[in-house]
């Protein structure tokens, strides 16, 4: 509808019925989720925080991403009127960039946790397609004009999209990260999708795109990064819904926790029973401290968990 409002008149029955039928879709999945056996949407998940917020950015980070990809891209053809194998290589740089800037920030953020690097990653993209909007000139001039904004958005890239993604499914509960991954990139997909349709909005076909309407492409995509910083915000500290420590070269096993009397004043403990691996197997509610608790069988097995990782997660 997007794409053919502005065809068909934004008023018309076609876009109107099509509207229709986008929000009536959408109410079937969410009764379907509510109520069927095996929810292809887990309702569970959208009570962890970080999950969904982290989800909601990834949305607006998408829009932006796909968005420049394909404004560049119009850019260096139309304007500097490069060839579609020159127009390529101009993008490289900002790819080279945000692969090393995520694969050293990574562990990092991990650690210390997401949002320090996600909300200045999504102000620095923003940045860079400010640069672009403004800076860029319709005379060809890579070094100087170019090539600043893919730096600034190689940071920017590599401080945001693939640390989202880490950020949602850090709190996720154990046997449910295979849907929550396929969340995460169907919220990528779906951002991927309303960009480009708002920006084929904003051009009104590539073909007669001027210089205007693609720099207002580039001010589109900064707004979606903003958007992305601001939602991030929300983020909170997000860790694993669970810390396992572990001694190297032993058989660990699965625990099982055990909540004492609230009164006990006592840590909780745990039994592990002999088999292949230490993990802790349980979902205890929102009220159990956030205490650590070994395991210690007959057999060796030594580890530690803290439990929960956030309130949002019970």
């Amino acid at each position: 509808m997007l794409v053919q409002g502005n065809d068909w008149g934004w008023a018309s029955a076609a876009v109107l019925a099509g509207t229709a039928a986008a929000g009536l879709a959408f109410a079937g999945f969410v009764w379907s989720s509510r109520r069927h056996r095996s929810p292809l949407l887990d309702p569970e998940l959208l009570r962890v925080r970080p999950f969904v917020v982290g989800n909601a950015a990834t949305v607006f980070a998408g829009m932006g991403f796909y968005a420049y990809l394909l404004t560049n891209i119009l850019w260096l053809t139309y304007v500097w009127q490069y060839s579609v194998l020159r127009a390529g290589l101009p993008l490289v740089p900002g790819a080279l960039v945000a692969a090393g800037v995520a694969a050293v920030l990574g562990p990092v953020a991990e650690r210390t946790g997401y949002r320090r690097f996600i909300v200045p990653g999504a102000l620095i993209w923003a940045c860079a397609y400010a640069w672009y909007a403004t800076r860029v000139g319709t005379t060809p001039d890579f070094l100087g004009e170019w090539l600043p904004g893919q730096v600034l958005s190689g940071v920017g890239v590599g401080m945001t999209l693939p640390l989202l993604g880490s950020a949602a499914l850090a709190a996720v509960p154990g046997g449910r990260y295979a849907t929550a991954s396929a969340l995460v990139t169907s919220s990528r997909q779906v951002g991927g999708v309303l960009g480009i349709a708002v920006l084929v909005m904003i051009l009104g076909g590539a073909a007669g795109a001027t210089v205007a309407e693609l720099r207002a492409g580039w001010w589109m995509c900064v707004a979606c990064f903003v958007a992305t910083a601001a939602i991030a915000l929300l983020l909170g500290r997000a860790q694993p819904a669970a810390e396992i420590e572990m001694d190297p070269g032993v058989a660990h096993s699965t625990c099982t926790n055990r909540r004492p009397p609230p009164s006990s004043g006592r840590r909780p403990s745990a039994r592990c029973p002999s088999s292949a691996r230490c993990r802790p197997s349980c979902e205890p509610p929102s009220s159990m401290p956030r205490a650590p608790f070994r395991c210690r069988p007959a057999g060796g097995c030594s580890g530690r968990a803290t439990w929960p990782p956030t309130a949002s997660s019970w």
